[in-house]
């Protein structure tokens, strides 16, 4: 009876990863960041002002939230949560169409079955190592609910 107890415990637990791209992608991740600063001079320049220039580079970084703010993911049984800057995010377990591994992390992608633009789109991506990513499929294997097809 007790190892049944322990794992009640241990699946009830919630596994939390935070993505911090501009602290864990090092010189390529500020870079990046580089890219919009550099597009508003660029417009500022051909529009022959300033301003314009710089409110096209602070509208690209803020719709590039997601590689400059720390994101948090919370994975538990009742599915995935995502949180930035107070804003949260929730997601059911049978709302993730897959997970995909890649060198730098893992996308999560919602949708019905195929990776189009929307998924992609409006898919989650955790930064992590590959022990990380190890760590992270377990925990998926152990919360997600397991479907049977008849």
């Amino acid at each position: 009876m007790p190892t049944q107890n322990r794992r009640s415990e241990a699946t009830s637990r919630e596994l939390v990863f935070v993505s911090w791209p501009l602290r864990q992608g090092g010189i390529l991740s500020w870079s990046v960041m580089g890219l919009p600063l550099l597009a508003g001079f660029l417009v500022g320049w051909f529009q022959g002002g300033s301003i314009s220039g710089i409110l096209a580079g602070l509208l690209v970084l803020v719709a590039m939230w997601r590689h400059w703010l720390p994101v948090s993911f919370h994975i538990s049984s009742g599915g995935l949560e995502q949180s930035a800057f107070g804003r949260r995010s929730k997601a059911r377990w049978s709302a993730v169409n897959e997970f995909i591994a890649t060198r730098r992390g893992v996308w999560i992608l919602f949708g019905y079955g195929s990776r189009d633009l929307w998924s992609w789109m409006h898919g989650w991506f955790i930064r992590c190592d590959s022990n990380n990513q190890r760590a992270l499929f377990e925990a998926i294997e152990r919360f997600r609910p397991q479907t049977i097809d008849v």
